[in-house]
């Protein structure tokens, strides 16, 4: 009974996982984004905080390799992603110690941005 109830949550955060990576591709082509980036846009729209341990994971589910998880790598990914919101007036925000977040004052322009087609 232990094992099947254990083997349902791994199964539901196989889903959620896949939910990240597949993204969704109207947001992508709304924001300009590539798979990686819009994974990591919409992590960061669920959460309060994406940390660089997550980030980390999003990376190795997109393939990158052990050797890119450099903080530099980090760094450009982040910077791509901020470029990419820009024009549409979003912000991505760094906090010491916990990661980076989006307001929920810009969350809100990313919902009123989607529901307008």
């Amino acid at each position: 009974m232990k094992n099947e109830v254990e083997l349902e949550i791994l199964r539901e955060r196989v889903k959620e996982l896949e939910k990240v990576l597949d993204g969704s591709p109207e947001m992508a082509f709304r924001f300009g984004l590539k798979k990686q980036l819009n994974s990591v846009f919409r992590v960061l729209l669920e959460r309060e905080y994406l940390s660089k341990s997550s980030l980390e994971t999003l990376m190795a589910l997109h393939g990158a390799n052990k050797d890119s998880y450099s903080h530099a790598a980090h760094n450009v990914l982040m910077w791509r992603l901020r470029k990419a919101l820009s024009p549409h007036g979003i912000q991505v925000h760094t906090r010491s110690g916990f990661g980076y977040f989006i307001t929920a004052e810009d969350k809100e322009k990313v919902k009123r941005i989607m529901s307008d087609g």
